[in-house]
């Protein structure tokens, strides 16, 4: 919900008025789609190792995916930057 939210905000933004419509629909579509998967991988791991500890592997992962964004500028972005228009 977190990326769902703060990336359609800065996609909404930055992306041009004429082309916004086709970012959003793409940016739906993969994040909607791969859902689908990760449910599938979540529940092979869970019948694998047991629910208990798939929640922890996954907890784990999650929070260490939020670290390539150390050393990133969106770290100190603290207001969206206006939308560009390319000529």
């Amino acid at each position: 919900m977190i990326l769902d939210i703060n990336a359609g905000a800065m996609l909404f933004a930055r992306t041009p008025d004429r082309i916004r419509g086709r970012a959003m629909g793409a940016f739906g579509f993969v994040n909607n789609g791969v859902r689908p998967v990760g449910a599938v991988i979540g529940g092979l791991v869970g019948a694998a190792l047991g629910v208990r500890e798939t929640l922890f592997v996954m907890t784990f992962l999650s929070l260490a995916g939020a670290l390539w964004l150390i050393g990133t500028p969106i770290v100190r972005l603290r207001e969206l930057p206006e939308a560009s228009e390319a000529t």
